[in-house]
């Protein structure tokens, strides 16, 4: 199975990972599956402990990508689709993360489901999958 983790799985995969769902952390466990890593997910982090939104136990967002590629998580870029596919996603006035709402339009453009805790996610037209 191919996945796209959200933002907080990936942090808690490598610093709390018994705050993930026992489906959660098995399906990051298994070798067989492709976890894929946006890189809106490490600009989201960059951001949010600079502004001090956001706590983490490293100084800087450099040990977080070194641990991504050694657990061989794939990183996922921005492509013309995945901008094309964010102009067209319905704007909840709950939710206007711009960080979720990309990595929505990537998991739409690359079918691939993501891992989330996020209860607003799956109100766009996306696979969650979290239990």
């Amino acid at each position: 199975m191919n996945l796209l983790l959200d933002t907080h799985t990936l942090l808690w995969s490598l610093f709390e990972p018994e705050r993930l769902s026992p489906m959660a952390r098995g399906l990051i466990g298994d070798t067989r599956n492709e976890i894929t890593v946006s890189y809106a997910s490490f600009w989201e982090i960059t951001v949010k402990v600079a502004k001090g939104k956001l706590k983490v136990p490293v100084s800087s967002v450099e040990p977080i990508l070194r641990e991504s590629r050694d657990l061989g998580f794939r990183f996922l870029g921005f492509r013309d689709e995945h901008l094309e596919t964010l102009e067209s996603l319905p704007i909840f006035s709950d939710h206007k993360d711009p960080f979720d709402r990309i990595l929505v339009a990537q998991a739409i453009v690359e079918e691939l489901p993501i891992l989330t805790i996020d209860a607003k996610i799956p109100r766009y037209t996306v696979q969650t999958i979290w239990k």
